[in-house]
């Protein structure tokens, strides 16, 4: 979310270029729990486990090529439906 040209997201997932890793920061104490199975962790190539740390970089390459579709279902969006 952008509000006057500043970033307030508490969490932002980039990508690492240089070593083809996803980096996870986190803001304000947040937390992801990738121990969830079929979860995006294995895609972003991050571990079973929690993160906290305000900067991670996964464990593995990016596996995004073995992904076809991702199907986005959570409480937060509004007037949505799946088709």
């Amino acid at each position: 979310m952008k509000n006057n040209n500043h970033n307030d997201s508490q969490i932002s997932i980039s990508a690492n270029i240089s070593t083809l890793r996803t980096v996870l920061e986190l803001k304000n104490d947040y937390q992801v729990d990738f121990s969830i199975d079929n979860s995006l962790r294995t895609v972003l190539g991050f571990n079973s486990t929690t993160y906290s740390a305000n900067h991670q970089e996964s464990e593995n390459v990016v596996n995004i090529l073995s992904v076809n579709s991702i199907l986005v279902n959570i409480d937060i969006i509004w007037g949505s439906y799946v088709n």
